[in-house]
């Protein structure tokens, strides 16, 4: 089944009444409507040549049939909330709200809104605002996303794609396995999708989205993947912004293409978007937890501190795992800033 593409974007007077609860309604989003800022200064680069840490390892979602896609941070509330697909070809997807132990803490449905290859998380007052992928199209046997879309986190919860509490941003019209994540800290909204052939990312001023606005202040090819002979067309996996720095993930799990215990082909690659078109500044080959069954590179996001946390910022990817062969974990490292 091919899922419609041609849905109104959604629900301004719904979402609003949303923000109103939380602090922040509509009316204030288009009153800040405004062209985006230029890339912020501070911010990064992460230490990707440097040494991981473990956040969680093998940690259960609320459903274990399925891996993790990808993953993102509440930086206020302190949770990660995971996605995971649940229907392939219709587009339906699991969101786990975890401590950052890795202890389950809820759950929500989502119907008919794509793959889930990279979530972002905005905190509102004591919830959750999940920027995901939407209106989905069919291809080959699973449906991506073609737009963003934010919805709210509410455990035990389920939301349609097409119901009033969905909110859909038609961003780059035409284009296909549309994502994204967000930069929390300094409000930004990356994109990755693919048009004419082409993936390709841009970023967007948040505010400026949510006020109406489509004008990117960034458009750059993706970076190159690590192609061999054997892989020559590798998975991209999830991608982190931070400031003027993007970070993307590449990889499959063990005994695909390339990818062969313990050394696996996952990359995480760091592009500075300062300067004109992006320009790869860092590439690393990540054999973390290398004795793990199955890991598969799936997502990643920026820790921010908070709380008692004695820690900078930090660059997160995720790593699927697969217990006595049906069980699927998911663990979460992370490299410093320099």
């Amino acid at each position: 089944m091919t899922v419609p593409v041609d849905r109104r974007r959604r629900a301004l007077l719904a979402f609003g009444a949303l923000g109103a609860a939380g602090g922040v309604g509509l009316g204030a989003a288009y009153a800040s409507r405004r062209e985006p800022a230029p890339a912020p200064a501070d911010g990064g680069p992460f230490d990707v040549d440097g040494p991981s840490g473990a956040l969680f390892r093998e940690a259960e979602l609320a459903g274990t049939g399925t891996v993790m896609q990808s993953f993102s941070f509440d930086n206020d509330n302190r949770w990660v909330v995971a996605a995971q697909i649940r229907d392939r070809a219709e587009g339906d997807l699991r969101l786990s709200r975890l401590t950052l132990d890795g202890d389950l803490d809820g759950e929500m449905m989502l119907y008919g809104f794509g793959h889930g290859g990279q979530i972002g998380v905005v905190s509102d007052g004591t919830a959750s605002e999940v920027w995901l992928e939407a209106a989905p199209r069919t291809e080959g046997d699973a449906a991506w996303g073609t737009r963003v879309a934010r919805v709210r986190f509410a455990d035990g919860d389920e939301a349609d794609a097409t119901s009033d509490t969905v909110e859909e941003f038609d961003l780059v019209p035409g284009a296909s396995r549309t994502t994204c994540t967000v930069d929390s800290r300094h409000r930004r909204l990356a994109v990755r999708f693919t048009l004419d052939g082409e993936e390709r990312f841009r970023v967007y001023d948040l505010d400026h989205v949510t006020g109406g606005g489509r004008t990117p202040a960034v458009d750059v090819p993706a970076p190159r993947r690590h192609a061999t002979t054997a892989n020559p067309t590798p998975y991209s996996q999830g991608f982190a912004l931070f400031g003027r720095y993007l970070y993307t993930l590449e990889g499959g799990p063990y005994g695909t293409a390339d990818s062969e215990a313990p050394t696996g082909n996952t990359y995480v690659t760091c592009t500075d978007l300062s300067v004109r078109g992006g320009r790869v500044v860092a590439s690393r080959h990540l054999t973390d937890a290398a004795d793990l069954p199955f890991r598969e590179p799936e997502g990643m996001a920026v820790l921010l501190p908070g709380g008692d946390a004695r820690h900078g910022p930090r660059l997160a990817f995720g790593l699927a795992s697969i217990r006595d062969g049906k069980t699927r974990l998911a663990s979460i490292y992370y490299k410093d800033t320099r």
